[in-house]
C-alpha cells in the first residue's frame, strides 16, 4: 500500500507532492498543531488536535482514520517529503 492509498484520496496530493506536503506542515507548525522531527522521520500531532478531530467524527469515520493512521505509521515521514 502506498502512502497516498493509506491516507485516502483527500490527502493523495500531500503524499505525492513534497512541496504541497511541506506547505501543509508549515501551516500546522505555525499554529503549533504539529511538530516535525526530521532527524527521526516523525510528525507528531498536538494531543488537543487529536481530541478535537476525533470528537467531530462519527464512529465509522474514527474506524476508517484509525486504519489509515495504522497504515501510515509504516511510512516514515522523511520518505514522503
Amino acid at each position: 500500500m502506498t502512502a497516498a492509498n493509506s491516507l485516502g484520496t483527500a490527502f493523495e496530493v500531500l503524499a505525492t507532492d513534497p512541496f504541497q506536503l511541506d506547505l501543509a506542515i508549515a501551516v500546522l507548525r505555525r499554529l503549533s498543531l504539529v511538530e516535525r522531527r526530521t532527524e527521526e522521520c516523525l510528525l507528531s500531532f498536538h494531543p488537543l488536535l487529536q481530541v478535537v478531530l476525533s470528537a467531530q467524527m462519527s464512529e465509522q469515520e474514527r474506524a476508517v482514520w484509525g486504519e489509515r493512521v495504522a497504515a501510515a505509521t509504516n511510512i516514515p515521514m522523511c520518505l514522503l517529503s
